[in-house]
């Protein structure tokens, strides 16, 4: 008997070391690919394009668009999901994301086992986020993206190529317990290589953009836009 528990508890040990190991590969790949991301292409920029905005706090990454875009008719597109009384002048706040987490865990606290580790293996469902806010410009969560026609319009369509869609073309809307919001059912799972920051840092692959090819964190989707984008710290404030 005492050689079993012996055998047990080495068993624990190695795994626990596995397990810190593999965390620190996770991290290091991670860095990695934000310090030396793949490059964008040659923009062409004209200085009228409408601006638009990465908005990254410490743990998640949004797109802010323009809601007047004449690329892209965001409210065509979204139909009901879209109040009417949203003015033109607004910007969308969208992100993809885990539906369990941006309905259940609203605070540190509400992340519990229960809640996360369903999450990281990929069995929950997930959603686009939309949120009307005003215009981004000068918020210290976000960064003004140089990005052309094409480019915003290939944004667009990540976007809205994640959202599930009917066969009337509607969107399911999940209930959300955060007023302002609007959680759309999404395409795919949110899981520990597949987060929240990797779906931003497509769209900005597909914008053209420098992107890190495995994103995880949120560092993943600031760090290849450089300085140069910045509007300001990147931080936890929300708009």
């Amino acid at each position: 008997m005492r050689s079993i528990f012996r055998i047990l508890r080495h068993f624990a040990v190695l795994s626990g070391c596995a397990l810190v190991a593999l965390l620190v590969v996770y991290a290091g790949v991670a860095w990695a690919s934000a310090a030396f991301p793949k490059p964008g292409r040659v923009q062409a920029l004209t200085g009228a394009e409408p601006a638009v905005y990465a908005c990254v706090t410490t743990v998640h990454a949004d797109f802010a668009m323009p809601l007047d875009d004449p690329d892209t008719d965001w409210r065509a597109e979204l139909g009901n999901s879209l109040p009417q009384a949203v003015p033109d002048s607004a910007y969308l706040l969208l992100g993809w994301g885990d539906a369990v987490f941006f309905r259940e865990v609203l605070d540190l606290k509400d992340l519990t086992p229960g809640r996360a580790l369903p999450a990281l293996v990929g069995r929950n469902p997930s959603v686009v986020r939309l949120v009307p806010v005003g215009d981004p410009a000068g918020a210290p969560s976000c960064r003004l993206l140089p990005i052309d026609a094409a480019g915003r319009k290939a944004l667009a369509d990540h976007i809205l190529a994640s959202l599930e869609t009917k066969v009337d073309g509607a969107h399911t809307e999940l209930p959300t317990p955060v007023a302002g919001e609007t959680l759309l059912l999404a395409k795919g799972h949110w899981g520990a290589l597949n987060t929240c920051n990797q779906w931003a840092s497509r769209g900005l692959a597909a914008a053209g953009l420098p992107h890190a090819a495995f994103a995880p964190f949120a560092f993943g989707v600031t760090m290849p836009l450089g300085k140069e984008t910045a509007e300001g710290d990147t931080g936890d404030d929300q708009l």
